[in-house]
């Protein structure tokens, strides 16, 4: 899935991809097993970025405070 968001940003498609990494988190953002943490923060950060970038401000925050 975070792979998934990789390629849709690669693609020019940032909405999708933002939504791969919120199924991220969604999906195994609770989640304790070792190798999970790694693509669990790099799908917040780059939501964050995307959101960003996208001039969407709130989501952005509400995307770097998830990580919390």
């Amino acid at each position: 899935m975070f792979d998934k968001g990789e390629a849709l940003r690669e693609l020019g498609k940032p909405i999708e991809a933002v939504s791969a990494w919120e199924e991220v988190v969604r999906r195994f953002g609770k989640r304790t097993e070792s190798g999970l943490a790694e693509p669990i923060a790099r799908s917040l950060v780059n939501e964050g970025i995307i959101q960003n970038e996208l001039k969407h401000h709130e989501e952005a925050v509400i995307a770097s405070d998830a990580g919390n």
